[in-house]
């Protein structure tokens, strides 16, 4: 196992089967033998009451507290399962376990790195490494607190414009792929775009972000398309959150309903749905200005947490 330049805390190391079984093993050897057992399992794990014992008792349940902490710190150093393992693999037919350990406790110039030193750990981690043996633990079920799923859902509704220019020296739509020959509904081209969303059908008004992604002819015998985007805002409180949206577009329709399947930041786990209505199109060049009204439905997640 190498060691040089890196730290390695138990909750990295104490994880692996092998390495879990051994420091266990060395750690029950190691407190029984220095007779710390009674002050890190059973009924003995709390200080005794003063007016239950005498000022002997809790000096000497203190002290050997200290003890078994500072040994518990000791064990997980960032190299401690080097020198276990070798000493171990050196001794193992001598059953010198507790003395391999006690050398290392005591005589290791490497301080530890606390990732936490309970002893009572020790039974939480048994559990997880033998649950996470099989590789069948891999997903679980979270408090919905966690992520703010317990507060009463918002009902937001957005009124945006969105531009898709493809003329000009700037466009803002650019073909990557182009339709299958002869196709007169554009069947099997792609259109990536990076259109701009604002307040009104006017290009220069206020912008509040951009829509990004794609549109791909979807169909042989009419104009519709599927369409994947996100429109990534960035004013206001609603700056750097996103909000996903993937479906068809049948795009000479009056008003074509695509559907939210989520979102990030404030839209955090948005549904809903979106209606769009061409106002500009331009026949020559392609320039179209669809106005996007937006329903969708959120809970507002707590505040600096992350998913």
């Amino acid at each position: 196992m190498e060691s040089t330049g890196r730290v390695v805390g138990l909750g990295i190391e104490i994880l692996n089967q092998s390495n879990y079984r051994l420091w266990k093993s060395c750690m029950e050897s190691y407190l029984g033998s220095e007779d710390l057992w009674d002050v890190v399992v059973g009924n003995n794990t709390t200080p005794p009451r003063e007016n239950a014992a005498t000022p002997e008792a809790t000096k000497e349940w203190t002290r050997k507290n200290a003890k078994a902490e500072f040994a518990l710190k000791r064990s997980i150093s960032s190299s401690i399962f080097e020198h276990v393992s070798r000493c171990t693999s050196a001794s193992i037919n001598n059953n010198t376990h507790t003395p391999c350990l006690y050398t290392i406790i005591t005589q290791t110039k490497h301080m530890a790195k606390l990732i936490f030193f309970l002893a009572v750990q020790i039974i939480f981690l048994a559990a997880v490494s033998s649950a996470g043996d099989d590789g069948e633990d891999f997903a679980r079920t979270i408090d919905r607190k966690i992520l703010g799923l317990h507060k009463k859902e918002k009902l937001t509704h957005f009124k945006v414009y969105w531009h898709d220019i493809l003329s000009g020296p700037k466009p803002s739509s650019i073909r990557i792929k182009p339709p299958v020959t002869n196709s007169t509904s554009y069947f099997g081209g792609v259109t990536m775009f990076d259109n701009a969303l604002t307040t009104t059908v006017q290009i220069n008004s206020t912008l509040l972000g951009q829509a990004q992604g794609f549109y791909a002819g979807a169909a042989q015998k009419e104009f519709s398309f599927l369409v994947g985007m996100n429109f990534a805002f960035k004013t206001g409180k609603y700056n750097g959150s996103t909000i996903t949206i993937l479906g068809r577009n049948p795009v000479l329709s009056k008003v074509r309903e695509m559907p939210i399947v989520g979102g990030s930041g404030l839209f955090r786990f948005a549904r809903g749905y979106v209606e769009a209505r061409t106002k500009l199109l331009n026949l020559k060049n392609g320039d179209a200005r669809p106005g996007q009204n937006n329903r969708n439905r959120r809970s507002e997640p707590e505040p600096n947490r992350n998913t």
